[in-house]
């Protein structure tokens, strides 16, 4: 039977394991930033989103257990070193290893990016529970209680996401990524609509009608000259200019809205799904893993030139939003002609329909 240890050698065991963990952690978020797994191709690898729902599983498990202890008595410093170094020796590596099996090529940069995201989240929080981690004997109280019920939190949730992930593959996380993408070009086009050009002249005016009143308080008659009369008519031409720019512009982006529910129904979730369950010999093709991306990429880059057009439109800078709306119907090409046919590289019921709304687009370039 091995000699019982005294609270104080646990104590220095516990800040060693402290410092390991603090020293894991910081490591592998230095390293997650700038991994790019260009490791050479392994001979049946197994499947990684398998692997990373068991990981994260385990995490999971042990972030519980260590949150326990912390916040409950006794305070059991053995027991919290067990649980730090095995999450410092093998839980954190592992999980760790998993994003060097997500070859872009293999998995898709939406899905590698979604785990690379998540994981830097794992990191933050068990950087800060580790904080929490007492050195002494002293019972864990108010606010640090409280960040380590948080911190918790966040981990199982993120956690949760992996293995959802894991369950339901790239096409559902990716739909819900495009759904949100939509929701912010609606948001574009809402504010847009909402948007008054002559909002700010009311308000200039409602000024100029002060000043006029205190004129005429003073005994001062304002006349107005002939390059008044014509500034306010260049002023309202300006506006209604202003306005016209507006319609179209949101013709441009509804136009492009269309396009986010017919994708999602006939693209994303007709991709080759890649889950924890899918085989080797089903897995989609490098190319259409190419193709996949860079269509989830035009679905994103329709809303930050939504973003800059709307810019555009409040700076009245015409010359810049011709320039934006040409870059948004360029994009919309790309995407059109990238997905035109399914994954197969057969017509379908897309390409009638998109066939139209290419026609639309052009029709309202033309206009």
């Amino acid at each position: 039977m091995p000699p019982k240890t005294s609270m104080s050698e646990e104590l220095i065991s516990l800040g060693a394991a402290v410092d390991s963990l603090r020293a894991v952690l910081e490591s592998i978020q230095a390293a997650i930033q700038y991994s790019t797994s260009q490791q050479p191709p392994a001979q049946n690898p197994p499947n990684a989103l398998a692997l990373l729902s068991d990981g994260s599983k385990l995490l999971k498990a042990q972030t519980t257990k260590l949150s326990l202890l912390l916040i409950n008595k006794p305070f059991t410093p053995s027991e919290i070193t067990h649980i730090l170094n095995t999450l410092a020796r093998s839980v954190l590596p592992a999980l760790m290893s998993r994003l060097e099996l997500y070859p872009v090529e293999k998995y898709t940069r939406c899905m590698r990016e979604h785990v690379r995201a998540t994981l830097a989240t794992v990191l933050r929080e068990m950087l800060s529970l580790v904080s929490c981690i007492p050195d002494n004997q002293d019972a864990i109280l108010g606010s640090k209680r409280k960040e380590i019920l948080a911190c918790t939190g966040v981990v199982w949730d993120e956690c949760d996401s992996l293995v959802h992930l894991a369950e339901k593959g790239i096409v559902e996380i990716v739909g819900e990524q495009v759904g949100g993408y939509l929701a912010l070009l609606e948001d574009a086009i809402t504010e847009l609509n909402d948007w008054d050009p002559d909002g700010d002249e009311e308000e200039e005016g409602d000024e100029d009608g002060d000043q006029s009143d205190e004129g005429i308080s003073k005994g001062v008659i304002y006349t107005p000259t002939s390059s008044d009369e014509e500034r306010l008519g260049m002023d309202k031409f300006d506006i209604n200019l202003q306005i016209a720019r507006k319609s179209r512009a949101i013709k441009y982006l509804r136009l492009v809205r269309l396009l986010y529910p017919a994708l999602r129904k006939r693209r994303i979730s007709t991709f080759p799904n890649i889950s924890d369950s899918t085989s080797q010999s089903d897995m989609p093709t490098p190319s259409q893993i190419q193709d996949f991306d860079a269509m989830v990429a035009h679905t994103k880059c329709f809303t930050n030139v939504a973003d800059e057009i709307a810019g555009c439109l409040y700076e009245n800078d015409a010359n810049l939003l011709v320039s934006r709306l040409d870059e948004l119907v360029e994009e919309a090409r790309r995407c059109v002609r990238l997905t035109r046919r399914d994954w197969n590289g057969k017509e379908d019921e897309y390409t009638t329909w998109v066939d139209k709304w290419a026609e639309r687009m052009e029709g309202l370039k033309k206009g």
